[in-house]
């Protein structure tokens, strides 16, 4: 059953990075997914969560200007008909696109 709309939210992203066949169709993927750990109690420290967030803007940018090859197959490995992405540009601004 797909789904008619999925948005590539922080939390979906963790969940791809977490699973092997994503990672191996989208190679940029490999140096975030090897970093994902599941979440625990206490202090996580701020900094990390700054890194975190920031690669994680990096990969929604690169999953942004993937082909449209590549943006089908993520299509169909999330089982989706469209995908929404929220990323930020070279010049700071927020795009949202739906493909």
């Amino acid at each position: 059953m797909s789904k008619d709309l999925v948005t590539l939210s922080n939390d979906v992203i963790i969940g791809l990075l977490r699973r092997p066949e994503v990672v191996t169709a989208f190679p940029f993927m490999l140096a975030a997914a090897q970093k994902v750990q599941p979440r625990r109690a206490g202090c996580g420290g701020c900094a990390k969560r700054k890194t975190d967030a920031m690669q994680l803007e990096g990969i929604k940018t690169a999953l942004g200007n993937m082909s449209s090859e590549n943006k089908e197959k993520l299509k169909s490995m999330l089982g989706a008909k469209q995908v929404r992405l929220y990323f930020s540009n070279a010049r700071g601004q927020t795009v949202k696109s739906t493909f």
